[in-house]
């Protein structure tokens, strides 16, 4: 329909328009991201069309970076929400649950269709808005005229509350009291009442809510399994154990959306208009989209008129969320005692866990660190997370949970109050060795037989629990690193801080390096190694300072390996990165010097030793690179040479296959110094050892095809070369591990065969820019600029 913001009147046409916006323009993501002053991710969200709606003031600096007016969109974006606020009924104290209420309408009018009792869990964490939801649905369901029944008066159970849960008994006199039963008819056997319960839900058709239930035996038999009934309950856990599965539907309820947070805001506070947006969103993130947290906040801006959203969001970030909204008289409205009635209910020893489980961040916690934090088995931490659960002091996402920012800032207050000053360091002598083994099996999974693995330790470690919970294939480790590397950033790093720290924490911190490498996340190790080496000082841990220094060298010459294999465009004559590289390379080999002599004070591990001194050749290769002098590779390559010697007199069980990925960047530097036939003889020997089967590296073989693929290119065959890149091409595969590798190779292969004139060239460079593309490469312009130069030479006028 054209860029109108003027005729947008759903969220779907706000995103399409922001779109077209995006796409009009000739943005990227990067470049959009840049001038709009937000994270690429932000960006990204909002021109793939995965955030439903931007807030209010990214969708003000997006529209002004594209040189339009944000007012028109603002208002835009106004109508959006009205216009899906009107799908809700219009209880002037709920919104922004318009998913809710759609899924739960979709379960009824399923249930109806197959003339079935309805029996629906909404469980969540406390504070939540479990029982505004299941008030306000049922409450639709009673007006939608669809429903043809009587709607009992809601039940509290008490199940979390100052006063204690009702009994089995209470329970049941309170529903037949709403049945309509006399008390003179009520059996005194409690399976007669609910024999009773049942027959009246099942002979006509009722509404009944029961709210905040603690255990699943308070009510399971009373509930309906003919007839038409609909039975909703809520509490914080998700109550396993009835025995009507097949009439049953659970749904979890979280925290509202921040355009649902800004709608309650609205509803609850009317005469505030739609004033101070930008500072209603600040309230929102700091109340972390609690219903519970923003009643409170609206409460007190109703009652203070000349109190402003700003002064509210000050107070929260200045006091602590948790602190600033403790204060209310009523119980049911503060903060710390809705949470504290979950947490007695818990037993001592999970009260206990739950403490220390703020020792590491609150996301994405399995059963495996709740194993270690209480210094449990697995099947005990099981029974432990299925307490948090049913208690909702979690959130569960698959076989992780989450602990949100409230709750956790409560279960801090409290390991601050009930533990003893050493149970820090007791969890972090406990976990760190743990998980100093998970990491060291990952890495020897993903990379075996690599001489930086810690071989020695893994040959005593006996943890059946963690080598499970890792896995022990290439691809879960991987991904158990992917999952946990957040929190084992955080352990490694507050353990170094400690004083004096765990002997584990600076071995912790290094054994991270491999997947924060291969990974790039070389800004988070940057500040992992800093740690490190604090902590390596404070212990006079010789060992640790000499791998942690050497990896300061290793992680300037990856940037600097980076920067040269980056796609560059030849004709830019963009050469400026050239110096700041040579500096970079200037501190690598002061780093790998200075690990090189801790290892010789040292004494013991030598083939991290001789790792040190292959980097350092590494080094020297990359400074021949960048000065193209023939003295400077001839240095690369006696080094090269020099640590080939060390190998082969090392009795090491990782010399062949250090042997072997040796033969790689000692072929580079023989053909870049015009050395053609013994840099084929480099990846003659490399192939061989791996064809004999005496030695294998996975990783290493799209790499070979690749250094095969510039030699070809060398001796001017082409057609050979072009060979070897489909080769790599097809080893690097499609995972996620090695997007960027096979990104690469296939601009690589459409370069080439441009070269050839051959016509899949376009295809392969396509590739390469969409693979660049959906991860918000740079690298991605370079492909662009190769693409448009070969249509521009297939034109007609060429």
């Amino acid at each position: 329909m054209g860029i109108d913001p003027a005729r947008i009147q759903t969220g779907e046409q706000l995103r399409e328009q922001l779109q077209e916006l995006f796409h009009s323009g000739g943005w990227s993501v990067h470049r959009l991201a840049d001038k709009a002053r937000l994270s690429a991710a932000t960006v990204q969200g909002i021109v793939k069309g995965t955030t439903r709606l931007p807030q209010t003031r990214t969708l003000r600096k997006i529209v002004k970076a594209c040189g339009q007016d944000p007012e028109p969109w603002v208002a835009a974006r106004g109508r959006a929400i009205q216009a899906a606020k009107q799908l809700v009924a219009s209880d002037p104290r709920f919104g922004g649950r318009h998913d809710d209420i759609t899924a739960l309408d979709k379960v009824r009018a399923e249930f109806r269709r197959q003339d079935r009792p309805c029996v629906i869990v909404l469980f969540g964490s406390p504070g939540v808005g479990k029982t505004m939801l299941a008030e306000q649905w049922a409450a639709r369901v009673c007006e939608s005229g669809i429903f043809i029944g009587k709607a009992l008066e809601p039940l509290n159970l008490r199940g979390f509350s100052a006063e204690g849960p009702l009994t089995r008994t209470d329970v049941a006199k309170a529903l037949l009291q709403r049945l309509g039963v006399s008390s003179d008819l009520v059996p005194r056997e409690d399976d007669e009442c609910a024999r009773m319960i049942r027959r009246h839900l099942e002979a006509s058709s009722h509404l009944l809510l029961l709210d905040n239930v603690g255990e699943t035996e308070a009510i399971r038999d009373f509930l309906p399994k003919v007839g038409t009934s609909i039975v909703v309950i809520t509490s914080r856990g998700p109550l396993i154990g009835f025995g009507v599965k097949e009439y049953l539907v659970r749904r979890e309820v979280r925290r509202l959306s921040p355009d649902g947070s800004l709608e309650l805001l609205t509803r609850w506070l009317p005469e505030r208009g739609d004033t101070e947006l930008d500072d209603r969103e600040r309230v929102a993130e700091l109340c972390f989209h609690l219903p519970l947290a923003l009643g409170i906040v609206a409460s007190r801006l109703a009652s203070d008129r000349e109190l402003r959203f700003q002064d509210v969001a000050e107070q929260l970030e200045w006091r602590g969320t948790l602190r600033a909204l403790g204060g209310t008289r009523s119980e049911e409205t503060n903060l710390e005692t809705v949470y504290s009635w979950s947490y007695n209910a818990l037993t001592p020893a999970a009260r206990r866990i739950y403490r220390l489980l703020t020792l590491r961040l609150g996301e994405g916690i399995d059963a495996y660190a709740v194993a270690l934090t209480g210094g449990i088995g697995l099947a005990e931490a099981d029974e432990m997370i299925r307490e948090f659960r049913d208690t909702g002091l979690i959130t569960s996402r698959g076989k992780r949970f989450d602990i949100h920012d409230l709750l956790y800032d409560f279960a801090l207050a409290r390991r601050i109050q009930e533990e003893e000053p050493g149970a820090a360091f007791e969890f972090y002598s406990r976990v760190l060795p743990a998980y100093y083994g998970c990491v060291n099996h990952a890495f020897n999974v993903v990379n075996k037989q690599n001489p930086m693995v810690d071989a020695e330790f893994l040959a005593d470690w006996r943890n059946d629990d963690g080598t499970r919970t890792v896995g022990a294939d290439p691809a879960s480790a991987s991904r158990w690193f992917g999952e946990e590397r957040a929190n084992l950033v955080h352990l490694a790093t507050a353990a170094c801080e400690l004083v004096p720290p765990p002997s584990e924490a600076p071995r912790l911190a290094f054994a991270l390096f491999y997947f924060l490498d291969i990974q790039h996340h070389w800004g988070t190790w940057a500040s992992v190694i800093e740690a490190g080496l604090r902590s390596a000082d404070a212990l006079n841990d010789l060992w640790s300072k000499a791998r942690l220094l050497r990896d300061s060298g290793r992680l300037r010459y990856v940037r600097i390996r980076d920067l040269h294999d980056r796609l560059h465009d030849s004709d830019s004559g963009d050469t400026a990165w050239r110096a700041d590289a040579l500096t970079a390379c200037s501190e690598a080999t002061g780093f790998l010097n200075a690990s090189a002599d801790h290892y010789r004070r040292h004494g013991g591990h030598p083939d991290e030793a001789i790792v040190v001194q292959r980097e350092l050749a590494d080094v020297s290769l990359e400074v021949a690179k960048l000065s193209r002098r023939q003295e400077a590779f001839t240095l690369a390559i006696n080094r090269y040479r020099a640590v080939e010697d060390m190998w082969k007199r090392s009795t090491s069980s990782v010399r062949d296959v250090s042997l072997l990925s040796l033969q790689l960047p000692m072929s580079e530097a023989y053909r870049l110094h015009g050395d053609l036939d013994a840099a084929q003889e480099c990846l003659k020997t490399a192939r061989d050892m791996l064809a004999s089967g005496a030695v294998s590296h996975a990783n290493l073989e799209p790499h070979l095809y690749r250094h095969e693929a510039a030699l070809n290119e060398a001796r001017g065959d082409l057609e050979a070369a072009a060979a070897c890149w489909d080769r790599t091409v097809a080893l690097f595969g499609d995972t996620e591990e090695r997007w960027l590798h096979r990104a690469r190779a296939l601009a690589q292969r459409g370069l080439l065969l441009s070269k050839l004139g051959n016509r899949h060239a376009r295809d392969s460079l396509q590739d390469a820019r969409n693979l660049l593309d959906k991860h918000d490469s740079p690298e991605a312009a370079v492909v662009q600029t190769w693409l448009d130069r070969l249509s521009e030479r297939s034109s007609p006028a060429h």
